[in-house]
């Protein structure tokens, strides 16, 4: 009984987690998320043209930068809100549900499940990551994708032989993160590291170890490239002249030169992942980093060895991030998320080690009890500071657009309050995209904020006075920004 009771507790687990993200499907991000719009805009653009396609059946590729960033995000939320209709909170529901789903395909060992289990309770309510794996945004499915592939990779590594097609199943999920988003595109050539470096270390195991070999690291190369190639052929060439022109827009000016490298590191080690509210589980993550290594040098356990490893390579292929000037929370998901991972495998070799020390186990014990208080503060924060404007704003819009089949909503704001009224939304940023003929597009209303930062300035830049043209508005505060909805006089 007691055996079936423990094998049960990673589903029960998860189930508890998806419970807990119930009161949150209609809320905002939390107000202290991110110093950027990020989530409260990024919802809406990742998903405008989309939602502008099953509603009014116009697909427009230069419409917004999202889609030609997010097809398989976009294709995984095309069914569901296609059937149920194209509300936020289906968004939300089908991102989290997905999530669940690859959690539990990891799920496929006595080992591994212990380790979601404890992945669950280190990770899963760890801030970002939580508020994220609920947005209607690709980063998390990302994410969840790549912990698949190297829980594939590890049982590759284990045994090759009863595993002989998880390294093809590694790569296909590995690929499946930077198909739901471009910008994991760096975690492609992980697998390949991964068996480089095994082949490096073969030398130094035991004779009977029968890990990875030449051949394997070039078929690992086979299948990146492989898989690379069906995204260049079905997805990036024939849409590559905006694929570039977005590409080449955003990718500008993101990471520091190497002079001012060592500066941008420290700067984000110190304001970004050791900030005031970042810096416990980053402490806790430090903690079990420095623990994890002591244990892998002591301990003749292969599951634990091969696994830590995986991790601490997915992390330092993450670690890129911090030579970037602008480090917005959406970034650090995978980040936080891996670091969970390893902590939490960490903390499973410590309850579970052979040997059965009392010190560390009281030890592994009390670093997941600070992981749980941790997250527990966190979560209360999050549920008391519940605030429900973007809803709210819909409602109002919705009221208001009696023939939204006819309305255009313009501004990066549109999107994100459009849900409810289904109106086109199309979001508008000088010089960059739906700039050139304002008010020739006759839009029924354009959401600004105050001093047009959100679309720089793509109103006044052009001799535009949205209180000229406009016959009445309306301003709501959301989070940290006031939003203006300006109801467009009728065209002459």
């Amino acid at each position: 009984m007691k055996d079936k009771l423990v094998r049960q507790l990673p589903y029960a687990l998860l189930l508890l987690v998806f419970v807990l993200h119930l009161p949150f499907l209609a809320a905002d991000p939390d107000y202290y998320l991110s110093d950027s719009r990020d989530a409260f805009t990024d919802e809406g653009l990742n998903t405008s043209q989309l939602r502008n396609y099953i509603n009014h059946g116009q697909l427009d590729f230069y419409e917004c930068d999202n889609l030609i960033k997010t097809p398989l995000f976009n294709g995984l939320l095309f069914l569901p809100l296609k059937i149920l209709g194209t509300q936020h909170i289906v968004a939300r529901v089908t991102i989290l549900l997905s999530i669940i789903l690859l959690l539990f395909i990891s799920m496929r060992s006595t080992y591994l499940k212990s380790i979601i289990a404890i992945l669950s309770i280190t990770t899963l309510l760890q801030y970002f990551v939580f508020q994220y794996s609920h947005f209607s945004l690709s980063e998390m499915i990302s994410t969840a994708s790549i912990m698949v592939g190297m829980f594939f990779l590890y049982q590759y590594i284990e045994n090759r032989i009863l595993y002989k097609n998880h390294l093809l199943f590694a790569s296909v999920f590995i690929a499946i993160a930077y198909y739901a988003k471009i910008q994991f595109i760096y975690i492609m050539p992980l697998i390949p590291i991964v068996m480089f470096v095994s082949i490096c270390l073969k030398k130094k195991q035991p004779l009977n170890y029968n890990g990875p070999g030449i051949k394997d690291f070039a078929t690992s190369i086979q299948w990146m490239f492989l898989l690379f190639l069906i995204y260049l052929i079905f997805w990036y060439w024939p849409n590559h002249e905006i694929f570039n022109y977005v590409l080449n827009e955003e990718a500008s000016g993101k990471y520091a030169n190497l002079f001012l490298m060592p500066r941008t590191i420290g700067f984000n080690i110190i304001y970004v992942l050791f900030s005031s509210r970042t810096w416990p589980a980053n402490l806790l993550f430090a903690l079990s980093f420095v623990t994890g290594c002591i244990l892998f040098f002591k301990s003749r356990d292969r599951h634990y060895r091969i696994l830590f490893t995986l991790v601490v390579a997915w992390l330092i292929i993450e670690s890129h991030k911090l030579t970037m000037i602008y480090l917005p929370a959406r970034y650090l998901v995978s980040y936080y998320f891996a670091a969970g991972l390893m902590s939490s495998i960490v903390i499973h070799q410590i309850l579970h080690l052979q040997k059965k020390s009392k010190q560390w186990r009281f030890a592994g014990a009390a670093l997941l009890l600070l992981f749980v208080t941790n997250n527990f503060i966190d979560y209360v924060s999050m549920f008391k500071n519940r605030e429900f404007k973007i809803s709210a704003v819909n409602k109002y819009l919705e009221s208001g657009m009696e023939k939204p089949n006819q309305n255009l909503a313009l501004g990066p704001w549109a999107p994100s309050l459009t849900w409810e009224c289904k109106a086109i939304s199309k979001p508008v940023w000088y010089q960059f995209f739906n700039d050139d003929n304002l008010l020739e597009q006759n839009p029924r209303i354009v959401i600004s904020e105050p001093g047009e930062a959100d679309s720089n300035q793509a109103y006044s830049l052009q001799n535009i006075s949205l209180e000229q043209y406009a016959d009445s508005s309306r301003t709501f505060t959301i989070g940290k920004w006031m939003v203006t909805v300006f109801w467009m006089k009728p065209a002459q």
